[in-house]
């Protein structure tokens, strides 16, 4: 449905889509076939998505903190959700998993090495035309790695942007990872 369409069209359709919510209008306009979340945080992303999820979609929510519980309480029994306690940029983490995500969110430590560092490691895992959101672009220095994007791209509402991953073109730079995380983020100093 939207493999022809820029990723500026498929943004005007988005927002355009029947929805109470951005990820309604996100999840029932794209119906991926396997969304998978790379940063759980305190869940309401993930909430509002598995709320949209069309029947025979599934949803991956991985963090490396164990706060799934409560917040995923309603869909315990639910076949659509995955939840994975784990390191995003562990190397054993994207071994779990087929080569059949079509929808990626991009949504942990938002700084330039550590999402460079994700999509390196994921694109293996993602389907050819895979649309990838990048969340909080304003933080940090993730200007840079959004620049680094040599795909069809576009930023959109909540300081997020979204490209299209090409699979002929692999995603190949890196930043460097700052010596000292505790003055680089307020994300470290929290002690996350």
């Amino acid at each position: 449905m939207h493999q022809s369409k820029t990723v500026a069209q498929i943004i005007a359709d988005m927002e355009a889509a029947p929805g109470e919510t951005m990820w309604a209008k996100r999840v029932r306009y794209l119906n991926p076939h396997h969304f998978v979340e790379l940063g759980t945080g305190d869940g309401a992303s993930g909430i509002a998505i598995m709320a949209a999820l069309p029947e025979g979609s599934r949803f991956t929510t991985i963090d490396c903190r164990n706060i799934f519980g409560k917040v995923f309480a309603p869909w315990a029994d639910d076949r659509r959700l995955r939840i994975v306690a784990g390191d995003t940029i562990d190397h054993s983490t994207p071994r779990q998993f087929d080569a059949d995500i079509d929808l990626l969110y991009i949504d942990t430590h938002h700084v330039a090495w550590h999402a460079a560092t994700e999509l390196r490691m994921w694109q293996a895992k993602m389907v050819d035309g895979a649309l990838v959101i990048v969340d909080d672009l304003h933080q940090n220095d993730m200007k840079l790695f959004w620049e680094s994007i040599p795909y069809d791209k576009q930023r959109c509402m909540m300081n997020q942007g979204i490209f299209r991953y090409d699979a002929g073109k692999p995603y190949t730079e890196h930043f460097a990872r700052p010596e000292n995380p505790q003055l680089y983020s307020a994300w470290y100093s929290k002690g996350n």
